[in-house]
């Protein structure tokens, strides 16, 4: 273990150099030394590394992405308004994902039992942006006739529910489960998890756009929602595809990788999605007021519940992978 100072960091290694668990398919080089202080990792966010953009990226975008939650608090009455409580929760949600995925690059360099710690954290956080997405998307932005589809509200949110807890366990399970260089069948619990969650949770949104385009309707929010789903698809596909570093492994070690790219058009979706939710929660009152009687358990509370039940699940995994990393020194 070195002595680190600011300014004066260890140089970075090859993937050779550093054990496979940090390795990263067709990144050659910038590899951060493991099993430095604490400190050292946390300095690293200046200094050139391959995982400074996917760092920076999500610290810039939780920036952002409360200072447009702060915005709104001077038109939206957050506390004193419960029909505002799922923007409430999905502006928090929104800020909290970014910032625990940069939290997981930066300190994952640090050992095996950190770096598993820092990714099933950063899943936990996908899981609860997934949940406020729905049940957002439910309470304010969905067309009268997908509420008769449905025999009761609660339905969809119980769907919710276990679909966002389903995506934190399979994308922690997945990880724990397999190890570097990956099978591509590590990458379909991940895809096959989050893809279902989404196509619940977008539904609502598919179907009012189509109403409206099918009508010729004016509604601000919907352009969008719109952008929302195409920068979301965007950045699944970088998510799901090892471009472009696979067309020439080792050049976009430092800039231009797939998950930076994911890393970059995520964010976007969700500035676009805030906006529009809050067009909604602006522009259909009347609507939300029938369809939405705001309670304690049917936002906050139902919302605390998969947080605790995941919170279970990424210490129950992340006791599994204790024992692995154990197993493999022993």
């Amino acid at each position: 273990m070195t002595k680190v100072e600011l300014g004066k960091l260890p140089r970075t290694k090859s993937a050779e150099e550093v054990p496979k668990i940090f390795r990263e398919p067709d990144v050659h080089n910038g590899y951060r030394v493991p099993h430095q202080p604490m400190k050292y990792y946390v300095f690293s966010v200046f200094q050139v590394h391959n995982e400074l953009l996917n760092v920076w990226t999500h610290v810039l975008a939780s920036s952002y992405l409360l200072y447009q939650t702060l915005s709104l608090t001077y038109v939206v009455d957050f506390f004193g308004d419960p029909y505002a409580w799922p923007l409430l929760l999905l502006c928090t949600a929104c800020c909290t994902y970014p910032f625990l995925s940069s939290l997981a690059h930066l300190l994952q360099s640090h050992s095996e039992s950190i770096h598993y710690t820092c990714f099933l954290v950063d899943y936990l956080g996908i899981s609860y942006y997934g949940f406020t997405s729905g049940l957002i998307h439910f309470y304010y932005s969905a067309e009268e006739s997908y509420y008769s589809v449905l025999p009761s509200g609660w339905l969809y949110l119980i769907v919710d529910i276990i679909l966002s807890w389903f995506c934190c366990f399979a994308c922690s399970y997945a990880k724990v489960k397999y190890n570097r260089p990956y099978p591509y069948a590590r990458k379909m619990w991940q895809l096959c998890s989050v893809g279902s969650l989404y196509i619940w949770i977008i539904f609502p949104i598919l179907q009012r756009i189509y109403v409206c385009r099918m009508s010729s309707c004016d509604d601000e929010a919907i352009g969008y929602h719109e952008a929302e789903i195409m920068w979301f698809l965007l950045g699944s596909v970088f998510f799901a595809v090892p471009y472009p570093q696979k067309f020439a492994p080792g050049f976009f070690d430092i800039i231009g990788h797939s998950h930076q790219l994911f890393h970059i058009f995520i964010p976007i979706c969700t500035h676009s999605q805030i906006q529009a939710e809050f067009l909604d929660f602006q522009n259909r009152q009347d609507h939300i007021k029938v369809h939405f009687q705001p309670t304690f358990m049917n936002t906050f509370g139902i919302t605390a519940i998969l947080l605790v039940v995941n919170a279970a699940t990424v210490l129950w995994l992340r006791s599994k992978a204790l024992v692995k990393i154990a197993e493999k020194k022993s």
